[in-house]
C-alpha cells in the first residue's frame, strides 16, 4: 500500500506500509521525540528507541501486524505512524500511534487512525482498541472526535482504553 493524500488542514502526505529499509527514517524520526512523547507512545522512561525495537516495529507479517509510516510529500521524512497489531481471533486491532511533535494537529494522526482501521478491516477484525496514558488529554480529545468509546483500563488507572467497532 502506497497512497499519496492530504489531511483536512491540506498538508500533502504520503501513507504507505513500512519495511525493514525504513529502518532509518524511524530511528530519526524517534530522535526528534520529546521523553514525553516517548513515554506517552511506549509507556515506558525509555530516553531512546532501540534499533532492535525498531527492527520489532518494521517486521509485520501483514495479516495481523503492520506499521503505517506518514512521510512528508517527498518520502523524506517520517512525520508520524500507525502500529497495528490484531489478536490471533481476528476480534480487536491495536493501535498505537505517534506523530513529530512538530506536524501534530495537522490531521496526521486522524489519517494514521483510519488506514489503520482500513487495514483491520480488511482482514476480519471486529474492533479497534487504542491504548494511553491518562495524561494525555490530547490523544482522549482525538479518540473521542473520532467516535471512539474511552475508559479507564479496569487493572491500570493511569491508562485509558479507546475502542470502536469496525464496519463490515
Amino acid at each position: 500500500m502506497r497512497r499519496k493524500t492530504a489531511t483536512k488542514k491540506g498538508l500533502p502526505v504520503v501513507l504507505r506500509y513500512g519495511g525493514p529499509d525504513d529502518a532509518g527514517a524511524l530511528s530519526d524520526f524517534h530522535r526528534r521525540q520529546r521523553p514525553e512523547d516517548l513515554h506517552f507512545r511506549f509507556l515506558s522512561s525509555m530516553s531512546t528507541v532501540s534499533p532492535e525495537r525498531i527492527a520489532e516495529m518494521l517486521n509485520g507479517d501483514h495479516e495481523h501486524k503492520t506499521i503505517i509510516l506518514a512521510f512528508d510529500e517527498f518520502e523524506n521524512t517520517v512525520l508520524g505512524y500507525a502500529l497495528v497489531a490484531g489478536d490471533n481471533r481476528f476480534d480487536t486491532a491495536e493501535i498505537a500511534l505517534s506523530v513529530d511533535p512538530s506536524f501534530r494537529r495537522k490531521g496526521i494522526a486522524s489519517l494514521l487512525v483510519f488506514e489503520a482501521e482500513r487495514f483491520a478491516e480488511a482482514r476480519g477484525y471486529h474492533a479497534s482498541l487504542l491504548v494511553g496514558s491518562r495524561q494525555n488529554r490530547a490523544v482522549i480529545g482525538l479518540e473521542r472526535s473520532l467516535g471512539y468509546e474511552v475508559r479507564t483500563a479496569p487493572d491500570d488507572a493511569t491508562l485509558c482504553l479507546a475502542e470502536r467497532p469496525l464496519s463490515h
